[in-house]
């Protein structure tokens, strides 16, 4: 197996499947979390993760901030 976690996450209707790849931490969080879902939630969730927006220049600016305020900790 490889160092990627693989996660594959089952939708409850018959259409198929959906596979993530995650990190550790991330796959830590999902076994740990229980959360229902309504059918629309569902599909908002999946559409997030396969279309993410690009990121904004703000949210550029805001993790150069915090990189360089963690790195002078």
């Amino acid at each position: 197996m490889s160092r990627r976690t693989r996660v594959v996450d089952q939708i409850t209707t018959k259409r198929g499947r959906l596979e993530v790849l995650i990190s550790p931490d991330q796959k830590e969080l999902l076994q740990h979390a229980v959360i229902t879902l309504t059918a629309r939630d569902s599909a908002t969730f999946v559409e997030a993760i396969l279309n993410q927006p690009v990121p904004s220049e703000q949210l550029h600016a805001a993790a150069t901030d915090y990189l360089r305020e963690v790195e002078e900790r």
